[in-house]
């Protein structure tokens, strides 16, 4: 009686570390693609995009059509210059949701870091049709206008910028710089003072360089 009570004794053990397990199990299994794409952002915040990729990678392994994990995986694999592979992270990323915007301003960067401009100047185009003002789009779109000599597109995007935000001083900054590579340096100058009225901590090195 006393052997058959203790053989009872350890099945029940048995059963506590199997239920135990079975627990732990279950609670790893419910583990879900948005808990693995919140860690992968909060690695990639922490600049630990090697890390960050493997979470984003779990997060798409549980759901195929988590696009704003393709996205932000995209951007991880473009802080480490893994720039074809990002430009393929942010297409997916598109192709699951058209109208992502984000993704494409964020493969227009890609693009952009691949000299691939013709493909990057049409993602922030597309990027401003589906935010109109986007300060962003409009930026990137400037800088890769001044990198293919299209100074005049440049200045447009420029004045656009300064349109919808006119106390910001960096844009007044690029633009004097735009408009001195177009040799108006007058108005460039005023640009670039206005800049340095505002703050700007650029602008009076380059004020003294050029305006002086």
């Amino acid at each position: 009686m006393f052997v058959s009570l203790h053989k009872q004794q350890l099945n029940m053990k048995h059963l506590i570390v199997l239920a135990a397990l079975l627990i732990f199990a279950n609670s790893f299994s419910q583990t879900t693609s948005n808990d693995f794409f919140i860690e992968g952002n909060k690695k990639t915040n922490a600049k630990e995009y090697k890390e960050a990729i493997a979470d984003y990678d779990k997060a798409i392994e549980l759901d195929a059509k988590n696009a704003s994990a393709y996205n932000n995986r995209g951007i991880a694999k473009l802080q480490l210059e893994k720039d074809k592979a990002a430009v393929e992270d942010f297409t997916k990323a598109i192709e699951l949701q058209s109208t992502y915007a984000e993704a494409y301003n964020n493969r227009g960067l890609a693009y952009g870091q691949l000299r691939n401009y013709k493909k990057a100047l049409k993602d922030y185009d597309k990027v401003l049709e589906l935010l109109p003002g986007n300060l962003r789009a409009y930026e990137n779109r400037a800088s890769v206008k001044l990198q293919t000599d299209d100074y005049e597109g440049a200045l447009q995007d420029f004045n656009k910028l300064i349109e919808i935000k006119p106390k910001h001083a960096k844009f007044y900054y690029d633009r004097g710089m735009c408009l001195y590579q177009m040799q108006k340096v007058e108005e460039a100058c005023v640009d670039l003072h206005k800049a340095d009225q505002m703050g700007y901590k650029h602008a009076k090195e380059m004020i003294t360089n050029l305006c002086n």
